[in-house]
């Protein structure tokens, strides 16, 4: 009987985050500076994959290279995500699950393996946040379903956090500079990639959990570091999403700390 309730959970939330009507309804209701800014992000987005560097120039065409067109759906699914999660709504998850499989593809092409394994713990962690969200509503339920309860991080809580942070990074970057996946080839920047892997790691935990302004602290961080990455191993589709994603968390921080308040004053 438990897990049959837990599967009822689960599917009534992922007909919220995944039927067409859904989806409609979470752009048409996204907050009007949230629209405005999912409206630009996109057009960079797009812009972006219009510019190829090719024997140190930067040339005006579309990159219908097979890499070219996932990196580009990466980066618009990511933007609806993003965006969709700064605003509180469970759709987030579905265009991240689209998301995580195009960016896997990505990532293994530039032998970036803590992106590859990051991207994996992501694709899974959509299914659980459904089920997490959803479960909420239905214990605690409220006027739209479809949009998050909120809660903070504790400053003890921030403490362990750090120390977890701390930890993982150094075990990921040792583990980078010896390990290759699938080919023989090494991850050309471990540390860089083992720090971006783990700060994002948490930030998704944080995200399934609920933690408000505390997941955008930490998704402002991840971002800028891949940012970086990025940039070192230069791809400008990729550079231009995670400089869409920086943007959206600060959208992010300040719209789910209106929703703790509000919360707080029911």
């Amino acid at each position: 009987m438990v897990g049959s309730n837990k599967w009822q959970v689960f599917k009534s939330g992922w007909q919220l985050a995944s039927h067409p009507n859904q989806l409609v309804s979470a752009i048409r209701k996204i907050r009007k500076p949230l629209l405005i800014e999912m409206v630009v992000l996109l057009i960079l987005q797009v812009g972006s994959w219009l510019i190829i560097f090719n024997n140190n120039q930067f040339a005006v065409a579309p990159d219908l290279t097979v890499i070219g067109l996932v990196s580009l759906f990466a980066g618009v699914t990511n933007i609806l995500s993003v965006v969709l999660d700064s605003d509180g709504n469970i759709t987030n998850f579905f265009w991240g699950i689209l998301n995580n499989i195009a960016y896997v593809y990505v990532s293994f092409n530039a032998h970036l393996y803590g992106e590859v394994y990051l991207y994996t713990y992501f694709f899974i962690s959509q299914f659980i946040g459904i089920y997490l969200w959803n479960k909420r509503n239905v214990d605690h339920p409220i006027d739209n379903n479809s949009e998050v309860q909120v809660k903070e991080l504790s400053v003890k809580g921030w403490l362990l956090l750090a120390s977890l942070v701390i930890v993982s990074w150094i075990f990921l970057g040792l583990f980078l500079q010896r390990v290759p996946l699938i080919t023989p080839t090494l991850d050309p920047h471990p540390w860089l990639d083992a720090l971006s892997t783990v700060v994002q790691v948490f930030a998704q935990l944080l995200l399934i959990l609920r933690y408000s302004s505390s997941q955008f602290i930490l998704w402002i961080l991840g971002n800028t570091l891949e940012i970086v990455l990025w940039t070192v191993n230069f791809n400008p589709i990729m550079i231009a999403l995670f400089f869409a994603c920086d943007v959206n968390s600060f959208f992010g921080w300040y719209v789910w700390n209106q929703k703790l308040k509000a919360q707080a004053s029911l």
